[in-house]
């Protein structure tokens, strides 16, 4: 059973503001419009742009799948889309595919289940870590391994009924470390929600099972040469 919170202890660091504004404060920021702050954070990622890039980028051909032809001033979206269904009905008609390419549809479909993770979830978490980062960062140390089990409490209280099922708590108190050692709070958010919403665990294992696939064929080629 998890002890309330020892904020008494924390009476002139922004932890305890944080813990302090309670169910009126930090949980109903939840349900708010997106803040400023965040969205300024959020703007700094060139990630999206990447994507579009790419997106724009010539691919070879995938195969005789033809679909219906996309308008002249298609997004990049949407041409992403076309590729990535051509590549997948390709492989689907020849009825067998390479262990790499089998684990390219499984990162593929596990990205686009990532995507379907409720706004609403996604910014609650956001939020929650982006007052911790504040807070945490800003304690003085030897207040931090109270105000870490604080803020930890706070997030995890602050979850969905589902996430705290499938979140140990002792997960959360790692996360609040992590945030205090990162400086830069996007970096922070990003991490931090990725981290409670179970996208970096998922991510890692997608990373691992292509390196071993990888290493593996390589080591085969060479037998059989």
């Amino acid at each position: 059973m998890r002890k309330p919170p020892r904020t008494q202890y924390l009476s002139d660091t922004p932890t305890h503001v944080l813990a302090r504004e309670g169910e009126g404060g930090l949980r109903s920021t939840a349900h708010n419009a997106p803040d400023e702050e965040l969205l300024a954070l959020a703007s700094r990622t060139a990630v999206l742009h990447e994507v579009e890039e790419r997106a724009q980028a010539p691919r070879r051909s995938s195969g005789p799948v033809t679909l219906r032809p996309l308008p002249p001033d298609a997004p990049p979206w949407m041409r992403a889309a076309r590729e990535l269904s051509l590549e997948l009905e390709h492989a689907i008609a020849q009825g067998s595919t390479s262990r790499a390419a089998a684990l390219s549809v499984q990162r593929a479909a596990l990205a686009y289940q990532a995507l379907g993770t409720p706004q609403e979830r996604i910014v609650r978490v956001a939020r929650l870590i982006r007052r911790a980062h504040h807070a945490i960062r800003e304690t003085r140390r030897p207040e931090l391994d109270a105000a870490v089990r604080d803020c930890a409490e706070i997030i995890y209280d602050g979850l969905s009924v589902n996430l705290r099922r499938t979140t140990p708590f002792d997960a959360v108190i790692a996360v609040v470390r992590e945030l205090h050692a990162e400086a830069d709070p996007w970096v922070a958010v990003v991490q931090g929600t990725s981290t409670l919403l179970g996208w970096r665990d998922a991510a890692r294992t997608q990373a691992a099972q292509a390196i071993r696939v990888a290493l593996e064929e390589e080591q085969a080629s060479y037998a059989g040469g």
